[in-house]
């Protein structure tokens, strides 16, 4: 996303807005983000609290969208109406 100023008076000289951007990543599926979670349990990195929190991260509601997808979305509606 890209978010242009007003008050440009010399194009090329100064920024001409601010950019925001996201990057997804595909190669973590379900099945490469359970394993992760079984070794980082194993391994006590994690605790089981926090695998449960992780796992709202990695379903979210029915399957659609973790529980950080709502976060993302404030995010860049917040960049996009701030002055």
């Amino acid at each position: 996303m890209i978010k242009y100023r007003d008050d440009q008076p010399q194009p090329g000289r100064n920024p001409v807005g601010q950019v925001i951007t996201m990057q997804g990543h595909p190669e973590l599926t379900t099945d490469m983000t359970a394993f992760l979670m079984k070794i980082r349990l194993k391994s006590e990195t994690l605790s089981e609290d926090e695998i449960a929190e992780a796992w709202k991260r990695v379903d979210g509601v029915e399957g659609f969208g973790g529980a950080d997808e709502e976060i993302a979305g404030w995010a860049m509606l917040n960049f996009m109406l701030a002055n």
